[in-house]
């Protein structure tokens, strides 16, 4: 082959993921004719055709300064037969379930983003998924690599995670193929986060105390597998549309008591819901505890919980008197002063009903 053949090879884009870094960097195709890269209508007519020659390919590339991987369509089977829906690529076992409208952008205390949808096995039939849609292209490229390890760390984490009746099941943790994403898929579950239910009005009262036993129940779980999830918050908590048992449902801030590396990137946003030791990583089974009974104000008082006034907080929630001890000595400041475990609260508040 002459290096003029080479010159025009055709290359397959990944125009999903040219489109993203060109929006985040506020580059309009109007910009790269200017700059003399490539004219609108040739850019319209190769994303159209899925192909750009190798020369203009390589120009695009170095003006938004990515690298040739970040932007070629992945070689997995699933990226060649497979087709994105939502504008979210399938992986090898798993696609994007068109029925399904997927969620908004969510961010993660460590500034990571992702979409939630509903995704279906692709030789499984009527097998379904809660896939998790993390958005890298957002990430500077040199944090990239790094940010990539921690998320394959994480999959150790996760995948460690022995699924309980209140802790969802992990089936898959991958790379989108093109380094532009990455998938977390785990049980389906028809129904709708604690956040979300929680926006209509307060919790049954009738209804509270299982709600928090089956919480309480899973982190348990977690606790026994040496897990502490650090960020239990209403967002990852899933309420089934039949049945009363609540699922913890998001592992990526979870740490193994072991001390692996897990997907934090500088410091965290401040969260009501976090334990104020969490920046220190001095984590303990009561640091949960304590996002345990936030959450508990939360679902008693059909609010955001003011970490200032837990006070009033608890008069407002009109708890029964040994739950209401529990909930205090819970967000206590000093890890030390809290219950010492799930087993000791379960005790402390067995007769509650």
């Amino acid at each position: 082959m002459t290096e003029m053949s080479r010159k025009y090879t055709q290359v397959k884009i990944d125009w999903h993921a040219i489109d993203r870094l060109r929006d985040l960097q506020g580059i309009a195709i109007r910009s790269l004719e200017k700059d003399g890269v490539i004219n609108h209508t040739t850019y319209n007519r190769s994303k159209k055709s899925g192909c750009m020659r190798n020369d203009v390919f390589e120009a695009v590339v170095k003006r938004l300064g990515g690298e040739r991987d970040d932007f070629l369509l992945s070689p997995n089977r699933a990226s060649r037969s497979g087709r994105a829906v939502f504008g979210l690529p399938p992986t090898e076992e798993w696609a994007v379930d068109e029925s399904t409208v997927c969620s908004e952008w969510i961010t993660l205390p460590n500034g990571l983003q992702y979409k939630i949808c509903k995704m279906k096995h692709i030789t499984i039939a009527d097998h379904f998924g809660r896939g998790k849609y993390f958005d890298l292209m957002s990430i500077p490229l040199h944090l990239r690599d790094t940010v990539m390890h921690r998320l394959e760390r994480h999959a150790i984490v996760a995948k460690s995670v022995i699924p309980t009746p209140h802790l969802t099941q992990v089936y898959s943790c991958v790379a989108d193929g093109t380094r532009a994403g990455w998938w977390v898929i785990d049980r389906w579950i028809d129904g709708a986060t604690l956040s979300a239910r929680l926006a209509k009005g307060v919790w049954p009262r009738k209804q509270l105390s299982r709600l928090m036993k089956d919480i309480l129940n899973g982190l348990s779980a977690l606790h026994d597998q040496a897990i502490i999830l650090r960020e239990l918050n209403p967002r990852c908590i899933c309420v089934p549309d039949s049945g009363p048992q609540a699922v913890i449902t998001d592992f990526e801030m979870a740490k193994l008591y072991s001390g692996q590396p897990t997907v934090r990137n500088g410091h965290w946003p401040s969260s009501r819901y976090r334990a104020p030791e969490v920046d220190s990583d001095q984590l303990t089974p009561s640091t949960d505890l304590f996002s345990w009974a936030m959450v508990l104000l939360f679902a008693a008082n059909g609010t955001e919980p003011d970490s200032t006034n837990i006070r009033g907080e608890l008069e407002n929630a009109k708890l029964p008197g040994v739950v209401a001890e529990v909930v205090t000595k819970c967000l206590s400041s000093a890890p030390s002063r809290r219950p010492k475990n799930c087993e000791a609260v379960r005790k402390a508040i067995s007769k509650w009903t």
